[in-house]
C-alpha cells in the first residue's frame, strides 16, 4: 500500500519535482496523525524558495483536488510534513 500511495504523489507531482527527487512516505505511528506521513515537502522547500510548511499546504490541497477518491484527507504539519488519511 504503501507504494502505490508514494506513487500516486510522485505521479501528481512529477512535472514538478523530477524523477530524481526521494521522499519518504512511512505509516503513521501516531494514529491522529492520519494513516501515513510524508516529508516531500520539507525535501523540495530549499529547491522550490519556499518554506516546508507553505509547500505542504499547497502539496495538500492539490493531492485532495486531484486524487479525492484515494485522500480522505490531507493535512499539512509542522514543519512541513504531509498527513495523510484514506
Amino acid at each position: 500500500m504503501t507504494y502505490n500511495i508514494q506513487k500516486i504523489i510522485r505521479e501528481i507531482f512529477v512535472a514538478e519535482i523530477g524523477g530524481d527527487t526521494s521522499f519518504v512516505l512511512e505509516r503513521s505511528e501516531v494514529e491522529s496523525r492520519g494513516d501515513y506521513s510524508s516529508n516531500i515537502a520539507l525535501v523540495r522547500a530549499k529547491r522550490e524558495g519556499k518554506s516546508p510548511m507553505e509547500l505542504a499546504e499547497v502539496y495538500a490541497a492539490r493531492l485532495k483536488e486531484n486524487r479525492p477518491d484515494v485522500f480522505l484527507s490531507v493535512e499539512a504539519a509542522h514543519p512541513g510534513f504531509l498527513n495523510v488519511r484514506l
